[in-house]
């Protein structure tokens, strides 16, 4: 009598829980689930729903632990599956992800969320065959999916294959016209189609907007779309805005080097291209730069050596090409 009373309160327990899920209250939800876990903590599936507490929470290395440990019960348990994948994608470990969500879609092969979750870490990934196809048959099944075209537009548009990333932008514009990711993506499909002046004209008008005055992707963008329009100044001015708010990226970096070169300040341009390279060495735009800045100065010993890495890495897939 006493076990079927404490199954009924657990049973009460676990429905608040999931309703404060449900009306979006994570905070108050998480501590009902941890709750329940401290009676039951070999329970899958309430390790799932910990899990998935864990990441609407923004809490993505507390999902993850939550995840493998449902998979530590049950192995083949579809939703820990997805979950884990999702959440090592946005712990930026793609390629960790992949063969967990492979297996999620050879279970459940009409599961739209493992495939999503799938064609998003061939993406992140640079995947491309594998991500075109997952992809592709997810908004052939539904045009309605706006996460999907935005995926693809992003695998897309990481090829320059500006078209297709053009087309996808605008299929999910069209659902979803204030999403200021695809926005800025769109932007820079214009770019790389010449179409500078529209390219120019979408940028400007995002800038405006509060939450992206000082958006990496978006200044990456602007500085791009300025360059190609002949605007180094303007350019150089986007790039060290960038840079001054994101110190941590090796592309506005990159950017700003090459435009202090086109604007006659080398010894600031190949300081700053160092600097790239420092942030990611294994990227190649910026080691060509250095060969092109060391060359100017009569330092052919170091344009030499950067040569020679390019050399020994020119057999493998160049990263950072494009953009």
């Amino acid at each position: 009598m006493v076990h079927l009373l404490l199954l009924f309160l657990q049973t009460l327990d676990l429905t608040a829980a999931d309703r404060l899920y449900e009306a979006g209250r994570f905070d108050e939800a998480i501590q009902h689930y941890r709750s329940l876990l401290n009676a039951s903590p070999a329970d899958p599936m309430l390790l799932v729903r910990a899990g998935a507490c864990e990441y609407q929470r923004g809490q993505f290395a507390e999902s993850e632990k939550y995840f493998r440990k449902a998979l530590g019960v049950a192995p083949e348990l579809p939703p820990a599956l997805v979950g884990l994948g999702t959440s090592l994608i946005t712990l930026g470990r793609a390629s960790e992800a992949i063969p967990i969500l492979e297996k999620a879609v050879k279970l459940t092969p009409g599961d739209r969320m493992a495939q999503r979750a799938l064609g998003h870490a061939y993406q992140e990934e640079e995947k491309f065959v594998e991500g075109e196809r997952v992809l592709a048959k997810l908004v052939e099944q539904d045009p309605q999916d706006a996460e999907a075209w935005y995926y693809l537009g992003l695998l897309f548009f990481n090829r320059n294959y500006a078209e297709p990333a053009l087309h996808a932008f605008d299929k999910l514009l069209a659902m979803q016209p204030n999403n200021q990711r695809a926005r800025i993506y769109r932007a820079g499909s214009l770019t790389l189609l010449g179409k500078l002046d529209k390219a120019r004209q979408g940028f400007a008008e995002l800038e405006k907007e509060p939450s992206l005055a000082d958006d990496a992707e978006l200044l990456l963008g602007y500085t791009q779309a300025l360059f190609h329009s002949g605007d180094y100044e303007g350019a150089l001015a986007k790039a060290s805005k960038g840079v001054a708010a994101h110190p941590e990226s090796a592309k506005l970096s990159y950017w700003k080097a090459r435009l202090l070169l086109e604007t006659g300040s080398v010894d600031e341009a190949r300081a700053e291209a160092e600097r790239a390279v420092r942030l990611a060495p294994n990227l190649a735009n910026q080691r060509h730069l250095l060969v092109r800045i060391y060359q100017r100065q009569g330092r052919a010993a170091q344009a030499a050596e950067q040569a020679a890495w390019l050399r020994a890495h020119s057999d493998k897939k160049a990263l950072g090409t494009g953009r």
